[in-house]
């Protein structure tokens, strides 16, 4: 892949914003405690090695599982470290590819992980494709049906043959035990046949702290800027999605939803409590309008509904924000998103947007962080309290704990009873860790 990240007037940092829909517009504090209590920050990654893209989840007994990659040389692995709800370890760290080094990742695509009924675990992770037809990456999907004590071999979740770019992934689990996968796929679109993924291109310095990335600006009256060293812009991607009714060991044939993609802002995905499930995408529309859209199945991906697009923010970009949107539950068929944005119709800023009909229809747009950096929103359930990236690099937590976590980027989140946990990275020199902590609620 290539993606048009930079020129004069189109920056964005990379950094994320971490939300529950109880926040209103976000006021800073600052100190290295939460509510005058010291925060517990426990290192997930060895202290000697580089390490990224965090993802976490929690299961019904209280246990957190922490996924990480490790870049070596240009290659990188996919770990899980799982821990007890004080944050105490529980066993060793688990390597979930088999082949060491055939991991891929990078700050906008990272692995993702969930937990299903019976204590099984699955994790999403992108795996490099080098073949005579070309370079590309495979998604794949390695379950444990042990609680992370062991993991089966990987499953390849998309179905073409020729190599290409299958990434941004989001992974979801209902109540039965369905899983669902919905991905950024390039089998149709023509790209860059020697890079498979944006970190072998333009995104390779965002192995520099993720900070040092700036900001995105617009004009909507522009004519589009010169691309980023010449090069061709990255072509709209599409979004694929499947099924697997067996505990992740086959996948339903691949479906395509849509079309005309924002090619480098991660999908989001949920299984509601009512066993509808959502998706969501950032929409490329005539003129180079980029704004979150969301369509939904409630016959476990059969069929899908048409899109709708949630606000339009008029944000007319000819690069990649690499900003996607975070999906929560409200129950009784309400739907809230919350999503970045820099378009004409506002305030650059977090937003957020809720239907009260599966997603048919959306109310306005509300603002929750105006100081709030571009990037792609997580939603932890259950949750009273908000946190946000700032520019100075620090994770800031407001709403009904206020409190900052110093030098800390790209974070994760997981409830667990009365606390979120937070995984998130950590610059450290000319390397970065992870590292997860807790926020207590109420």
């Amino acid at each position: 892949m290539r993606y048009v990240v930079a020129s004069l007037e189109f920056f964005f940092l990379a950094s994320l914003f971490l939300f529950s829909s109880a926040c209103g517009t976000s006021t800073k504090s600052t100190g290295v405690e939460t509510n005058g209590k010291e925060t517990n920050e426990v290192r997930v990654s060895a202290a000697d090695a580089e390490s990224a893209e965090p993802a976490i989840a929690s299961d019904a007994d209280g246990s957190l599982y922490v996924v990480y990659v490790e870049h070596t040389g240009g290659k990188g692995d996919v770990f899980l470290q799982k821990y007890d709800s004080t944050l105490s370890p529980l066993g060793e760290r688990l390597r979930v590819n088999p082949t060491a080094g055939s991991a891929t990742s990078w700050r906008g695509d990272p692995p993702t992980v969930a937990v299903g009924p019976a204590g099984k675990v699955y994790v999403g992770w992108t795996r490099k494709v080098e073949t005579e037809k070309g370079k590309g990456n495979d998604l794949v999907l390695s379950a444990s049906h042990d609680g992370a004590v062991s993991f089966a071999g990987p499953v390849k979740v998309n179905d073409d043959a020729k190599p290409a770019s299958h990434g941004m992934h989001s992974l979801a689990v209902d109540q039965t035990g369905q899983v669902y996968v919905a991905w950024l796929d390039e089998r149709n679109v023509k790209t860059d046949e020697h890079a498979e993924n944006p970190g072998d291109t333009q995104f390779q310095s965002f192995g520099k702290p993720d900070f040092e990335v700036i900001k995105a600006h617009h004009d909507p009256k522009a004519t589009p800027p010169p691309q980023a060293d010449s090069e061709e812009a990255e072509p709209n991607s599409e979004v694929f999605f499947a099924a697997s009714n067996d505990g992740g060991k086959t996948f339903s044939p691949n479906k395509k939803i849509a079309s005309d993609v924002c090619p480098c802002c991660k999908t989001s995905m949920l299984a509601a409590a009512d066993g509808a499930l959502y998706v969501s995408w950032r929409q490329v529309l005539p003129g180079d309008f980029r704004h979150i859209a969301v369509a939904s199945t409630k016959d476990k991906g059969a069929t899908f509904s048409e899109r709708t697009i949630v606000s339009d923010d008029q944000w007319r970009l000819y690069a990649c924000p690499v900003s996607g949107s975070a999906l929560a539950d409200r129950g009784d068929g309400r739907l809230n998103v919350t999503w970045y944005t820099a378009g004409e119709a506002g305030q650059a800023g977090v937003y957020s947007a809720e239907s009260s009909d599966s997603g048919k229809t959306f109310g306005p747009r509300r603002l929750l962080g105006f100081d709030a950096a571009a990037g792609t929103p997580v939603a932890p359930t259950n949750s009273q309290a908000c946190m946000f990236v700032t520019s100075g690099n620090d994770l800031t937590v407001v709403g009904d704990r206020a409190g900052t976590i110093k030098n800390a980027t790209l974070p994760a989140a997981a409830t667990v009873r009365d606390k979120i946990v937070t995984a998130f990275v950590r610059p450290e020199g000319d390397k970065r860790s992870v590292w997860v902590t807790t926020v207590p609620l109420g």
